[in-house]
């Protein structure tokens, strides 16, 4: 990781510190470490993410009216612009410091090898619901669906 970005970073209600080891995302409300749940049951308190954990980023510069954001995506993390996985920011002067942290930051995620990476396997169960989801949705016969489970449950 280039030393130069590591750091806390404030945001729009949301601080973000970069580390050594990942990124934390804390939701803040005038400054002060929030950890409630909202409705859905997403907790709103500090989110770390390790490296090896973000499969992707995304940048938007800040354009009145509009914060700029830095989107970290993650496996089971919802693709959605003020979720706790985002870091807002609502200073057009820190777009390019915002945008070179979220470069260094992505370039530092794909230096890992596909070797460092853990493989996330969905369960079993998983696979199923998404079978029987297709079988539902008129993609899969019965005898197709019948096929892959009977395939899913002897592995």
């Amino acid at each position: 990781m280039n030393p130069a970005i590591l750091g806390t970073y404030q945001g729009v209600s949301c601080e973000l510190v970069v580390s050594e080891d990942g990124v934390s995302i804390t939701r803040t409300q005038d400054g002060v470490n929030i950890a409630l749940t909202v409705l859905g049951g997403d907790s709103m308190g500090t989110l770390f993410l390790p490296y090896h954990q973000i499969t992707a980023i995304d940048f938007k510069p800040y354009k009145f009216p509009f914060d700029g954001y830095i989107l970290f995506h993650a496996l089971g993390l919802p693709d959605i612009v003020g979720a706790r996985n985002c870091f807002n920011f609502g200073d057009k002067k820190m777009n390019a410091d915002y945008e070179r942290i979220a470069d260094e930051i992505r370039r530092h995620v794909h230096s890992f090898s596909c070797n460092d990476r853990q493989p996330l396997k969905a369960s079993v169960a998983d696979e199923l619901t998404k079978l029987k989801d297709l079988l539902d949705a008129g993609v899969l016969t019965q005898e197709e669906f019948a096929q892959q489970k009977k395939r899913l449950l002897s592995s």
